[in-house]
């Protein structure tokens, strides 16, 4: 599933079985990746907003599976009054 996240820092690990992976500690989260080329985007971006893929495990954890791009700027904010008080 396609989601925006913002990662907040990242650690290289070695699993259990002797896998290299990435762990990220996002905005969502703790995620994980073993994807070597989704690994070298997402390192580039440290305290930044990323669109990319996540999958969940039954087991509730999370892997990175794809990166979609960097996500710039900040949504617009907009707000009305409805019913204003007379003055």
């Amino acid at each position: 599933m396609m989601q925006t996240i913002k990662i907040e820092s990242f650690e290289y690990k070695t699993s259990k079985t002797g896998n290299k992976y990435y762990s990220f500690k996002t905005d969502q989260g703790s995620m994980s990746c073993f994807e070597d080329p989704v690994n070298a985007e997402l390192v580039k971006y440290g305290g930044q907003s990323v669109s990319v893929d996540v999958q969940t495990r039954p087991n509730g954890f999370k892997n990175i599976t794809g990166f979609h791009n960097v996500v710039t700027g900040t949504p617009e904010v907009t707000t009305s009054v409805i019913n204003e008080s007379p003055k």
